[in-house]
């Protein structure tokens, strides 16, 4: 989804200028709706470079991690909540605490993604390479991409994946 939309929009980078080093006639009039590429055109002999200044909106970098991290996080908190039972299980102290701590680890990990992915779309902008606008729109577009898969995915994990029994006495 974000590459046909980039290549639809074709929207252009911030860098865009220093990637085309055009070189603008004497005297120009250019009018609204006007294609300008001809009057301006671009000096640099990297073809792919200008292809690519043509393709900011919306971050790949950004849609990408904010998927992956919105499915991980997603999962691991069914996880949590649907596989695991809530009945009182036998466990020893150091087995409980072991629980606890790997709950703790996988929401210290979930926490962790969530804030690489915000790292990734922040230096998007910071690297001069989107504008502000292209990153939310690659964290809206990755997090409704990966809720898609969540919901089209939670019905089958309960195929795949058993709850855990609970101790009939303890």
């Amino acid at each position: 989804m974000t590459q046909v939309t980039k290549l639809e929009v074709g929207r252009l980078r911030p860098d865009f200028l220093a990637r085309c080093a055009p070189v603008p006639p004497a005297e120009v009039t250019v009018q609204y709706g006007q294609d300008t590429s001809a009057l301006y055109p671009c000096t640099s002999a990297d073809a792919s470079a200008i292809k690519d200044g043509r393709q900011s909106f919306p971050s790949g970098h950004t849609s990408f991690s904010f998927n992956l991290a919105t499915y991980s996080s997603a999962y691991l908190i069914w996880c949590w909540n649907m596989r695991r039972s809530w009945a009182p299980r036998c466990m020893s102290a150091r087995d409980e605490f072991l629980a606890d701590l790997g709950n703790v680890a996988a929401k210290v990990w979930m926490l962790l993604m969530l804030a690489v992915a915000w790292g990734i779309s922040m230096s998007r902008i910071v690297d001069n390479q989107h504008h502000p606008s292209d990153v939310v729109a690659g964290m809206v577009l990755g997090v409704v991409i990966a809720m898609l898969y969540i919901l089209r995915a939670i019905p089958r994990y309960g195929k795949v994946l058993t709850a855990l029994p609970p101790c009939a006495t303890c």
